[in-house]
């Protein structure tokens, strides 16, 4: 996607927003990042996201362990969901 094309759809987005509305991610994040930096590095643009650490504790994965429990996930979502909220490394 060239920068013009962003531009573009960012405007076509801003004129049906009737407020200044703050920019989510698309994932399942509960808590989104903030855009913090936008700059160009020809040929590309860059988006830079701030990253905010969140600090797990055992209710957070009394949530997930219980989730898995009553089915409303799979245990491979509940075993990245306890990889993500308490920073375990993916390794090959």
């Amino acid at each position: 996607m060239k920068t013009s094309e962003l531009i573009r759809k960012l405007q076509e987005i801003d004129k049906t927003v009737p407020f200044d509305a703050p920019i989510v991610g698309s994932d399942d994040d509960w808590m989104p990042p903030t855009l913090t930096r936008v700059y160009h590095d020809p040929p590309r643009t860059h988006l830079v996201f701030e990253h905010v650490p969140v600090e797990p504790d055992k209710d957070s994965l009394r949530e997930i362990l219980n989730n898995y429990k009553n089915g409303i996930i799979p245990l491979e979502h509940a075993v990245y969901s306890i990889c993500d909220t308490f920073g375990a490394a993916d390794e090959d």
